[in-house]
């Protein structure tokens, strides 16, 4: 089991006194929601960056309009602080369309920040052949991988992803983790992070909190 899964909160209240508490902590920033990851008498807070896709199952998707902006917008503002990755527009739910926007958007994408790790959010039906044939895991070091799709595919395949990513030293990360059984799950395998907003509530100083560990590692360190 590791304990040492970083959970990115997409609502960041508290995120700097958990943080202080020794609690693995970090922020998911959508492009609609930038804020500097930074704060005086604090170390830098690990992020990452959504790229507004998600919503919910049968409804309509938002987002993504100006993503390219708002990438590059990051990039200056950060260079002395990279994200942990930022997620390449995809299609939630939707494997087929997730890959051909992955392929359309990868290059543009690395051209903005060739340093950062580039997510592709795989969905339902989707496996490793899918993602090596898109080149994922040809760079692991700027690579990662984020499991996103319905919560049945989701719980089924975490353990596959998490097993190819270890063995390649690419970042795996779980979106939509909102119960501890799945976090728990994601520990259990080695997840590097997560991300979420119902999990936990914080300010009662949960046992879900003190649970998480205290340092995520990066699978290439």
């Amino acid at each position: 089991m590791s304990e040492d899964t970083l959970y990115l909160m997409a609502n960041h209240t508290d995120a700097w006194k958990l943080r202080k508490s020794g609690i693995p902590i970090g922020w998911l920033i959508g492009y609609s929601g930038w804020k500097k990851p930074v704060r005086e008498n604090h170390g830098p807070m690990p992020y990452a960056l959504d790229n507004g896709m998600y919503f919910p199952f049968g409804g309509q998707p938002h987002g993504g309009d100006r993503l390219c902006e708002f990438f590059g917008r990051c990039g200056k503002a950060m260079a002395f602080h990279q994200p942990l990755f930022a997620v390449v527009p995809d299609m939630p739910y939707d494997a087929a369309t997730t890959m051909r926007r992955y392929q359309f958007w990868i290059k543009q994408c690395r051209s903005l920040a060739p340093e950062w790790r580039w997510g592709i959010a795989v969905q339902d039906g989707m496996n490793a052949q899918d993602i090596e044939r898109l080149g994922v895991g040809v760079m692991p070091q700027h690579d990662a991988v984020c499991v996103g799709g319905s919560s049945e595919w989701k719980d089924a395949t975490i353990r596959m992803w998490a097993t190819w990513c270890r063995e390649r030293g690419v970042w795996c990360h779980v979106l939509r983790v909102n119960d501890q059984a799945r976090l728990r799950l994601c520990q259990d395998e080695g997840v590097n992070s997560v991300d979420g907003t119902g999990i936990f509530p914080w300010r009662s100083k949960s046992k879900e909190a003190s649970s998480l560990g205290t340092n995520a590692k990066s699978p290439v360190e």
